[in-house]
């Protein structure tokens, strides 16, 4: 599994940096509950054992992101799935 720590950018990518093109996708976001890392952990393990089986849609096999705001020390999360 590849883990990217990332943000939008546009022009030239700057030596030692990578670029990943995500292409445009339907998603289905996720609210984190509860702390750090044990919270993220567990909604993975929900989307993919309970949310996917009981819905119709398929993972999009692009990235999925997992996306952190705030800068306390308890950030929110949301985690970001493509579907189709």
């Amino acid at each position: 599994m590849d883990y990217w720590i990332a943000t939008e950018y546009n022009g030239d990518v700057p030596g030692g940096f990578s670029c990943l093109e995500i292409p445009a996708s339907k998603w289905v976001v996720f609210e984190v509950q509860g702390p750090i890392p044990e919270a993220i952990v567990s909604t993975w393990k929900h989307i993919f054992s309970e949310w996917f089986p009981s819905h119709r849609y398929e993972h999009a096999e692009i990235a999925s992101l997992e996306e952190y705001m705030g800068a306390s020390l308890i950030p929110s999360c949301k985690i970001w799935v493509p579907i189709k």
